[in-house]
């Protein structure tokens, strides 16, 4: 019988006629899954090794299921970011702690990580996983014969499976219909099915079928579809909740974002505690929304212990045909699904293999990454190219860059800040410029810093330590020229004036007014400079994240409004060094032009003037006083300044 004609049998109303309660066994994930009186289904190897992770189930582990976990685990490092916090970091596979993770759940009385989050490239078998994860747990509850007053729930109140996706079509015909196909077909759900609707399916408990005579729509337990609205999963109380390809669930008319559903939604899994289950599932898209958030949060250690924030909680990252990988070792029949128990059923060919992910790469470089490899993207409208971002913090001259905190003796350093409003960050950067054989201009970064309003005790930014910090950077690098983007602040610039005077330090500072025509020139200066290689970065975790996810929207290069990312204060410092320094309406032979200079009379114009006409021209910065009388870069940076009265 087909799919369809099984759900036309079971769509009418009918009493329950079942004497007696049924008796309900829970054997283990794998046999649950393959066994001819449960699920009857056939597991990919790699398939079972993941389900008895989610499971919890180390004694179900095989020698091949500790070398898969070995590979799987081997693709995440921990890494201390810069923020001060500390994660898991990878592209495929699975956390390293995953046995802390198992350890931690059982010990807590669950039979089941509480939440997992599974990027997967597509016909990665996602619908599939989840699926039998969730009838797993729902045989779970079956097994407790009245599961309302179990789980204190009220007499009558109907016990929730929720699928959400970001149409209700699509939720039915993926995940719904995934989950609701292996139950209807499965031998063991048999009778408790009370009727199937067109997005709705009904069970009853066992309780209900010894009492009869209930009505199939008042069925303990109901597994819908539903769209993601911000009401869909108030009201329910439900035992599991799915988010099909949940990084595409966007805001759009009614229908709200994953954000939105998912915070609206999860409280309905508080009641059930360690019984409780919520699976997100989706092939990667852009680094921001709910689906990112979690999987940062599953990644998320504690930067102490490096203990895992969320120690229930499971990142799983595998391309497309991961988990069709080894099908073959099942035509052995020696490949068993847990130590002594039954060998896993042959399988003639993989679903999704290399050869169709070789055919679909050629068809489709540019999405191929993401939408098979698993890989995140940074936005569909980044504006720079991924792998120029990462040539610009490899190695320059033949090492990574260091992050500097004074300059060396001999070089010209020139530096820009991007203040903002006390609730926001303030970013400064220094660089200087040098140049290659072939008479190039290179931007090489020495020194980034931001602060940000969460570094604060009262979450507002203390402008006298951020101008404390200026002051700081200009006698430690002694620089030739700071620039500050427009800024309400207005004791900030004769303050750093007299600081560089007190010091002896010749240091030219100037405010740039933006334009929508100077920043565009100054986006397009950056993204040339990149293509070209000639821009160069040290690590700094901020800066790669704001310039990977920097958009194009309406012809205007911006910061996203959503997601994880959302300010571009360091890159703006990035654009506004690259234009003045490399630019190429800026004077190239600026480094030379410094060390030749010497002093004479008492108003020598100071060689950094060149970078400020550039700007001039677009009538975006005006000198700030504080010009600099007399200075002799030629004598290096450790050379003192020579003033001479007005």
């Amino acid at each position: 019988m087909t799919y369809e004609g099984r759900l036309r049998r079971l769509e009418g109303a009918r009493t329950v006629d079942v004497a007696g309660t049924p008796v309900v066994t829970v054997p283990n994930v794998i046999d649950f899954v393959t066994g001819p009186d449960f699920l009857d289904q056939r597991l990919y190897p790699r398939q079972a090794t993941l389900l008895k992770v989610l499971f919890c189930s180390p004694e179900l582990f095989t020698d091949y299921d500790r070398t898969v976990l070995a590979e799987w685990t081997d693709g995440f490092a921990i890494a201390d970011r810069s923020d001060g916090t500390a994660g898991y970091q990878g592209t495929y596979g699975i956390v390293g702690d995953v046995k802390d993770r198992i350890d931690f759940c059982l010990a807590a009385g669950r039979r089941w990580v509480r939440e997992v989050v599974l990027v997967a490239g597509r016909r990665g078998s996602k619908g599939f996983v989840g699926a039998v994860s969730a009838a797993y747990i729902l045989w779970h509850h079956l097994a407790v014969a009245d599961p309302q007053e179990h789980y204190g729930v009220a007499r009558g109140k109907q016990l929730h499976v929720l699928v959400f996706a970001g149409q209700q079509d699509q939720a039915r015909i993926n995940q719904w219909r995934d989950l609701t196909q292996v139950i209807a077909y499965a031998p063991c759900f048999a009778p408790f099915i009370a009727k199937m609707g067109r997005d709705t399916m009904w069970l009853y408990s066992s309780a209900q079928l010894a009492a009869g005579n209930v009505d199939p729509g008042d069925a303990a337990f109901v597994i819908s579809a539903q769209e993601a609205t911000a009401l869909a999963g108030r009201g329910p109380a439900a035992v599991v909740e799915m988010f099909d390809e949940m990084a595409h669930m966007v805001a759009g008319g009614t229908n709200r974002a994953a954000e939105e559903v998912y915070s609206a939604a999860v409280p309905a899994l508080a009641q059930f505690g360690t019984e409780s289950f919520c699976f997100e599932a989706s092939s990667p898209w852009q680094q921001q929304g709910a689906f990112y958030a979690n999987y940062l949060r599953g990644l998320a250690l504690d930067p102490q212990t490096h203990l895992s924030v969320d120690r229930d909680m499971l990142v799983v990252q595998l391309p497309s045909q991961e988990l069709y990988r080894d099908w073959e070792l099942t035509l052995r029949g020696e490949l068993t699904g847990w130590p002594g128990g039954p060998v896993l059923a042959p399988l003639d060919h993989p679903i999704f293999d290399a050869s169709a992910a070789e055919q679909l790469r050629r068809a489709d470089p540019h999405n191929f990454d993401v939408e098979y490899n698993a890989q995140w993207a940074t936005s569909v409208s980044a504006y720079l190219p991924a792998h120029e971002i990462d040539a610009a913090f490899a190695p320059w001259a033949g090492s990574l860059l260091p992050m500097r905190s004074q300059g060396a003796l001999g070089t010209t350093y020139v530096a820009h800040a991007d203040p903002s409003v006390s609730g926001a960050n303030f970013a400064v950067m220094v660089a200087h410029r040098e140049q290659d054989d072939a008479g190039r201009g290179h931007l090489i970064v020495d020194h980034v810093h931001v602060w940000r309003p969460e570094d604060f005790p009262d979450g507002r930014i203390d402008y006298e330590l951020v101008t404390e910090g200026l002051e700081r950077l200009i006698v430690r690098f002694r620089l030739a020229a700071l620039t500050l983007d427009q800024f309400n602040f207005a004791g900030l610039l004769p303050q750093l004036q007299a600081a560089a005077r007190a010091n002896g330090i010749g240091t030219t500072i100037g405010q740039r007014t933006a334009t929508e025509r100077l920043n565009t020139q100054m986006a397009e200066t950056l993204k040339t400079s990149l293509n070209r290689n000639l821009v160069h970065l040290p690590h700094h975790e901020l800066l790669e994240a704001e310039l990977r996810h920097l958009e194009i929207r309406n012809g205007r290069v911006d910061h996203p409004t959503r997601g994880p990312v959302q300010t571009s204060d360091v890159a703006d410092c990035l654009m506004n060094l690259v234009h003045a320094l490399i630019g190429d309406n800026n004077d190239h032979q600026l480094v030379a032009d410094l060390a030749r200079t010497t002093v004479r009379g008492s108003r020598q114009a100071h060689p950094l003037d060149h970078l400020f006409d550039a700007v001039h021209k677009h009538g975006s910065l005006g000198s700030q006083g504080g010009t600099p009388r007399g200075w002799d870069p030629g004598r290096g940076n450790g050379g003192r300044p020579r003033w001479r009265a007005p």
